[in-house]
């Protein structure tokens, strides 16, 4: 199985916090089990914001990870 793992903000925080927020969530995943080569993270700060807000205002809703899970890629049985 591979997660993708994606960090965002509010807009009262700077850009650095998703990726924080990212970095965290694959260390708690890493630690209790999926190997870290199936993690992938990305940050996007307050580009995508769950609740709308004016700039240099605090929402606990935007300040978020969200984790997408993906099956194993499989490619059949090696060729003869």
């Amino acid at each position: 199985m591979r997660a993708l793992i994606v960090g965002y903000t509010d807009t009262s925080e700077p850009r650095l916090f998703s990726r924080k927020r990212a970095e965290a969530a694959r260390y708690y995943m890493a630690r209790h089990g999926m190997p870290a080569a199936d993690i992938t993270i990305r940050w996007q700060g307050s580009d995508r914001l769950r609740v709308p807000t004016p700039p240099d205002t605090a929402e606990e809703q935007n300040r978020r990870v969200e984790i997408t899970y993906s099956p194993p890629q499989y490619y059949g049985p090696p060729s003869k």
